[in-house]
């Protein structure tokens, strides 16, 4: 979860009690979460760990390749069913995540040359375990812009006291996207 239901009430000066919006302001942001993620290309906020495997593949000489981003790295067991101390392991980038690889020391080998054994990878596969401040507040902003679009007559054009009338971007607002576009997976 990017922001709560709170954050999205409070930014919206709704009270925190319950109201009948509650209902509509948690799909809308459950909705604002997705359109995120397939809009940058990445999961943010991953709660559950999970495993992938891997296989020779996968393998250039001491380092594994990952398929997907590692926000956190749980367990590794090698090929032939040992598990490898995550502490002896170097990630790919170093010092942070989101990892895609991980690098053996020159002590061990990957054991994967037996054609069924694969090594499990175990962790948090996404960009971030807790989503960044900004693509939080993407969400709350994003979230409150389509609740505020429920009370349009019209989409694209509203009429303003002073008879002009005022043009609502379709799909996200300028600022979530120039948010979104920080984080935006790059795939070759």
């Amino acid at each position: 979860m990017y922001a709560t239901l709170a954050d999205v009430k409070g930014y919206l000066s709704i009270d925190t009690l319950a109201t009948e919006a509650d209902v509509l302001l948690t799909r809308l942001l459950a909705a604002a979460e997705a359109a995120i993620d397939q809009h940058t290309g990445r999961s943010f906020a991953v709660a559950a760990d999970t495993t992938h495997y891997f296989d020779s593949c996968a393998v250039s000489g001491q380092t594994l390749f990952l398929d997907a981003e590692l926000a956190q790295l749980t367990s590794v067991t090698n090929g032939d069913d040992t598990a490898i101390d995550v502490a002896e392991l170097r990630t790919m980038p170093r010092n942070r995540g989101p990892y895609f690889a991980l690098v053996v020391p020159s002590a061990l080998r990957w054991a994967i040359d037996d054609s069924d054994a694969e090594v499990a990878v175990t962790g948090r596969w996404g960009y971030s375990v807790a989503a960044p401040e900004d693509i939080r507040q993407a969400a709350i902003r994003l979230t409150t812009h389509w609740y505020r679009l429920k009370d349009a007559q019209v989409f694209d054009v509203v009429e303003t006291a002073e008879g002009g009338s005022l043009i609502v971007p379709k799909g996200m607002p300028a600022d979530v996207k120039q948010t979104l576009a920080l984080y935006k997976r790059v795939t070759l």
